[in-house]
């Protein structure tokens, strides 16, 4: 079978939309397989993108699309923002601000190959994404913050991962996952502030 050839910007979205049209199976591996050859990093991420897309809605709660709404649309400002940055360089802060946000959510987009997150951690990290907590990051301290914020809540916000876990929704956890990301970020950002010193 052919790859389709669309331009590098939506190239992700066309892959995923032809291989939403293939049968799960062999004949979709086959494709991911030829058209993400020598590309992991893209492989993984549609395969995320299909594993979610084929969920029946019982098995997602509603804190993922919550999440997912905010993610989408600042990823959609960011492709778009980026286009557009290539034939400039004066950029105003808020355009910088959304440039930086979007390189940020990619990153996080990125996954390590046979390590599936729950959904409960998916929708913490999304949501620290989305609401700025990544913002003041590097980008290559991403990874670190990301893997120390699933230990924090298995451990410190255990109750509040229960809570997650029993609502299935954000409506009512919004201010307490906003407090322990505070937390969280404030111990991080003192932690590399202490290594670096």
């Amino acid at each position: 079978m052919p790859l389709p050839m669309p331009s590098p910007q939506n190239r992700e979205e066309a892959l995923f939309r032809a291989a939403v049209e293939l049968p799960p199976g062999a004949a979709r591996l086959a494709f991911l397989e030829q058209a993400c050859a020598g590309d992991p990093a893209l492989r993984q991420r549609l395969e995320a993108l299909l594993a979610a897309h084929e969920k029946p809605d019982e098995l997602s709660p509603k804190a993922a699309p919550a999440v997912v709404a905010t993610l989408k649309l600042d990823l959609a400002q960011y492709r778009e923002l980026a286009a557009f940055a290539q034939f400039g360089s004066d950029l105003d802060p808020l355009t910088q601000k959304q440039l930086n946000r979007g390189q940020r959510l990619t990153e996080l987009l990125k996954q390590p190959q046979f390590q599936p997150l729950t959904w409960q951690q998916q929708t913490v990290i999304l949501f620290a994404g989305t609401q700025g907590y990544l913002d003041a990051l590097q980008i290559h301290e991403i990874r670190a913050f990301e893997v120390g914020l699933y230990k924090y809540f298995e451990n410190a916000q255990s109750a509040l991962m229960e809570e997650l876990t029993k609502e299935k929704k954000l409506d009512n956890l919004r201010d307490k996952l906003h407090a322990a990301l505070k937390e969280y970020k404030a111990n991080f950002v003192a932690e590399l502030q202490a290594v670096t010193a």
